[in-house]
């Protein structure tokens, strides 16, 4: 899921042409390239590969903390650093049928969104939607759609927003 949301990011800013730098910051260090520098990028299953005049470098996805597009205005959009301001733990039990309990900690209490997708991208249900004190919290899924149906067996993705950053995290159904 994250490769796929780099990746729309990285097509709808080259598309638009509104950018003149892309900054990716990793655990390990920040880079900015020119994109007039750029001369190649691939995807691969769990990592990216980008190329410029001067070196090829590749960023596995789980070490992105976060990426961002200077624009031409001279107006940095805003940084949102990934890091500590939440964790989403895995889902437990895993495989499970069909309950399972999702826990999440927040250093500063924030407005949350978790959605469970099946393995095709789509969502199948808005498990939470408000807003949480700091601290650990546990949501409960059972298993069951939007439409309160119960989702059949097979893999699923739990991603959670808060404040514009994402996390998500792997879970089986099984029946």
């Amino acid at each position: 899921m994250k490769q796929f949301l780099i990746m729309m990011m990285v097509l709808v800013f080259a598309v638009s042409l509104s950018a003149e730098v892309l900054n990716i910051n990793t655990s390990q260090q920040n880079y900015e390239f020119d994109l007039t520098e750029i001369i190649g990028l691939s995807f691969y299953d769990e990592s990216m590969m980008l190329e410029t005049s001067a070196m090829t470098h590749t960023f596995l996805f789980d070490d992105i903390l976060f990426m961002e597009f200077d624009t031409i205005t001279g107006i940095d959009p805003a940084e949102v650093p990934i890091g500590a301001a939440f964790l989403l733990n895995q889902n437990y039990p895993n495989p499970f049928n069909p309950n399972t309990n999702i826990s999440f900690s927040m250093e500063v209490a924030n407005k949350v969104v978790i959605d469970i997708y099946n393995s095709r991208g789509q969502i199948v249900r808005n498990l939470v939607d408000g807003f949480f004190s700091e601290g650990e919290h546990i949501v409960n899924w059972n298993g069951k759609t939007d439409a309160q149906k119960m989702a059949p067996s097979g893999i699923y993705f739990y991603r959670m927003s808060n404040n514009g950053v994402y996390r998500h995290r792997k879970m089986i159904l099984m029946k």
